[in-house]
């Protein structure tokens, strides 16, 4: 699924999970090394894996 999608507005932030940066609320640090980001429909943070967290602030700025 992944390489079905535009990497301009999704990104593999773990594992398990694919987010769409128009849906973005919040971001927080989580860990030293990961993050928590709020989704605006969620009720839960979703975490990055320690191995993306420096991908998805580059991604995130551009």
């Amino acid at each position: 699924m992944e390489q079905q999608v535009n990497p301009v507005y999704f990104f593999r932030i773990n594992r398990s999970t694919i987010i769409n940066k128009q849906h973005v609320e919040k971001i927080e640090r989580y860990t030293k090394n990961s993050l928590a980001i709020k989704i605006k429909a969620g009720k839960n943070y979703l975490k990055t894996s320690q191995s993306h967290t420096s991908s998805f602030r580059e991604w995130i700025e551009k």
